[in-house]
């Protein structure tokens, strides 16, 4: 049964959102990364610094964060992966899992989404885990891929705290912030820079199109400029309701807006599956400091 929308980490996703993920959770031809050793493997192999792709396709295989010693990659259909020997097969799925490229899952995932196996799953199974190919993906039914996506989505993430707030401290939150809160969007491309510009915006049409852009870290700075925003220097204090903090390696990496009540809107990606959230300050200081050298505070 397919409903008008559905619950995941405390925000209310349409139907029409979780189709749209659909299209591009998975793509025809699937990426397999392969070292100087192993790249005989495959033919057609390029050198992974010649690879093209959109933000989606990064997002479905987690391009950006598989490890570096994969130096090349070959693109491949399912038909053209199934026609390799079982052999083979196995091996590139090993490589995979070793680099950490996305959609292969551990049984204990599938599990949970379907309850049971089914038979014409079974031969994209090597050991403990599954290899996700996007004919499987086209056979399930519309509910199968919404609740599949629903676990995806919810791995290692907390819910969004607007669901459950009373609603005389969500009244005195800005408009635009509630509007914001407990949102995705349907594709990739809209991260924390627009969401923290997006919630200090109060025209609520303004606000939701920069909500929808992918803002470089320039662009974020000239915005927290043009907006009244000094940067007061390294966060040692307690910060009070509407300042914004940001994380710094080497450069900018993250923001998020401070709210009443200890809490922040915060969007931690600009995958389609990081929602907008509002969260509790610390939980986030947790998440983000550990990677960074720098944390600051801007107000006006």
């Amino acid at each position: 049964m397919i409903f008008q929308s559905m619950k995941i980490l405390g925000c209310e996703v349409p139907n029409a959102t979780l189709e749209a993920w659909s299209q591009i959770f998975v793509f025809e031809k699937e990426p397999f990364y392969l070292t100087l050793e192993s790249r005989d493997l495959l033919p057609d192999v390029i050198l992974r610094s010649e690879m093209k792709s959109s933000l989606e396709f990064a997002d479905a295989y987690l391009t950006f964060s598989v490890a570096p010693e994969a130096e090349f990659v070959a693109f491949l259909e399912p038909q053209e992966f199934r026609a390799l020997s079982r052999e083979t097969q196995k091996i590139l799925i090993e490589l995979q899992i070793q680099f950490g490229r996305g959609q292969i899952y551990d049984l204990e995932f599938v599990r949970m989404v379907l309850e049971e196996i089914p038979a014409f799953l079974k031969p994209d199974i090597y050991g403990g885990n599954f290899a996700l190919h996007v004919d499987t993906w086209n056979a399930f039914t519309p509910e199968t891929r919404h609740r599949w996506l629903a676990a995806y989505v919810s791995i290692d993430r907390a819910d969004c705290l607007s669901s459950i707030m009373p609603e005389n401290t969500r009244s005195q939150l800005e408009e635009q912030v509630r509007v914001l809160a407990g949102t995705f969007s349907s594709s990739s491309g809209a991260n924390c820079f627009a969401t923290v510009i997006a919630g200090l915006t109060p025209d609520l049409p303004e606000s939701n199109r920069i909500s929808q852009t992918w803002m470089l870290e320039h662009e974020f700075l000239d915005a927290l400029e043009i907006r009244g925003f000094r940067d007061a220097g390294k966060l040692e204090f307690a910060v009070h309701a509407g300042s914004v903090i940001t994380w710094h390696t080497t450069k900018l990496i993250h923001a998020c807006l401070t709210l009443e009540f200890g809490l922040a809107l915060n969007k931690d990606a600009q995958s389609w599956f990081a929602p907008r959230q509002i969260l509790t300050l610390e939980s986030i200081m947790q998440s983000w400091s550990e990677d960074a050298k720098d944390v600051r505070v801007w107000w006006r």
